[in-house]
């Protein structure tokens, strides 16, 4: 994956290329690895943390990396993923699928997906699944280095989840929608997975069937240290 021959305003050709072709063969400074946490409401009158979300803010020349890798990935994927995996694969939205057979199922809603997802499966699903070698070195590294800033406290790392404001988080989730339909396929056949980034839907034509693949979707996630929002799960 070649870098591409436009790039974002405000940087330089070389500066984006030395970023995509150099990042497996040495860090970028802790400078670019750093990050300021802004919280934004999710609704009005945000009172509790629960009610913001956190995004860190990057460096322009991080963000140009992260951004170009993931829609390049996302792009090469389209093809490779099921046609049930929506939001972030190009091109493929909510109101693209629409049935009127009748069917009944579940809905459930990964609680800070983002920062849960768990680094090595995501990489070792990456290497199944042909990513190349370098991209997932820098990728795998970057969030090991990275500092995030906060107003009241020293910066910090973290050894879990993909921060949000990194383009590379989209392609985390996506890998991990990859996991849990591969796992239903074989543990519960006769579930169908619809997934819109970290909102997951299982679809059935029997409701006696609706237990068994909540169960496996939710083992799955324990398995790979997610876990689901009680208040925003429906059978």
């Amino acid at each position: 994956m070649e870098p591409p021959r436009h790039t974002p305003h405000g940087t330089r050709p070389v500066e984006v290329r030395y970023v995509c072709l150099g990042w497996a063969r040495k860090s970028l400074p802790p400078l670019e690895l750093g990050g300021v946490v802004h919280a934004l409401e999710k609704q009005e009158h945000s009172c509790q943390v629960q009610h913001y979300r956190l995004i860190t803010v990057f460096s322009l020349l991080y963000r140009c990396w992260s951004s170009i890798r993931s829609c390049q990935i996302l792009q090469f994927h389209t093809d490779k993923v099921s046609v049930k995996c929506l939001g972030n694969v190009p091109h493929r939205t909510a109101d693209h699928y629409f049935t009127d057979a009748p069917m009944t199922g579940c809905m459930l809603d990964l609680a800070n997906a983002f920062n849960h997802l768990p680094r090595l499966p995501i990489m070792q699903v990456g290497m199944k699944l042909g990513l190349p070698i370098p991209i997932l070195r820098g990728w795998s590294a970057a969030p090991h280095q990275m500092e995030r800033r906060f107003y009241i406290r020293p910066p910090l790392r973290s050894c879990n989840g993909l921060p949000e404001g990194c383009g590379l988080s989209v392609v985390g989730m996506l890998l991990i929608n990859v996991i849990t339909d591969k796992w239903l396929q074989v543990r519960a056949p006769l579930c169908s997975l619809w997934t819109y980034v970290d909102n997951l839907e299982i679809t059935v034509s029997y409701e006696e069937d609706v237990q068994s693949g909540y169960y496996m979707t939710n083992l799955e996630h324990r398995q790979v240290k997610d876990h689901f929002l009680a208040d925003k799960s429906h059978r």
